[in-house]
């Protein structure tokens, strides 16, 4: 967790408590809390996202680097779209490849920030799926192609001991995420602990 701090707790959408961890003055990662105390933030804007975690026919997951931190594919869900097909479209458009297959749903992660232009607080909460390459495939030789309208540098295919590498140059969500990837992906590699638990 680095150095975040417990500093608030709110409470989920389905009624779960959470504990903000708060890493800095404008930006905090959700944990599961125990204890049951309400709404300690009110967010002025709440933005539904979702992404996923698409594992090519070589066991490599599709990773990107964006703004300085390795992350994975993911973006807002547009008018009228279900999760599900957001979710398999910004995969498709960060990365360039042929739309994947949702196999399973994932955890759902939160996190708050500050628009630096308005000073609003932002709750931002990513619905996460695992993918497997669509019936056109997604070949690992072919290039990827980045979004770089969206700030994304590299999308490269990364086995499992590549995504470890990338752990400690994540944001915190995502670390996690990659970890539980590697350790089901790969339970073998020395260091995979962690669990990522579909529901299909």
């Amino acid at each position: 967790m680095g150095d975040c701090n417990p500093e608030a707790h709110v409470k989920g959408s389905s009624g779960e408590s959470w504990i903000a961890l708060i890493r800095n003055s404008d930006s905090a990662i959700f944990r599961r809390s125990s204890i049951e105390i309400g709404m300690a933030q009110k967010y002025e804007v709440i933005i539904e996202a979702a992404g996923g975690l698409l594992t090519n026919s070589q066991g490599q997951l599709l990773c990107i680097h964006r703004l300085g931190y390795w992350d994975l594919p993911k973006g807002k869900i547009e008018r009228g779209e279900s999760i599900e097909e957001a979710a398999v479209r910004e995969v498709s458009e960060e990365c360039g490849v042929p739309l994947p297959v949702i196999k399973g749903a994932l955890e759902t992660t939160e996190h708050f920030y500050t628009e630096p232009q308005t000073g609003r607080l932002v709750l931002k909460r990513t619905h996460w799926f695992a993918m497997a390459e669509g019936e056109s495939g997604a070949d690992s030789a072919e290039a990827l192609t980045p979004q770089i309208e969206e700030g994304i540098t590299q999308a490269v295919w990364a086995d499992c001991s590549q995504v470890r590498a990338m752990i400690p140059k994540a944001y915190d969500n995502i670390a996690q995420l990659m970890a539980a990837w590697v350790a089901n992906a790969c339970p073998g590699l020395e260091g995979a602990d962690g669990a990522l638990v579909s529901d299909s």
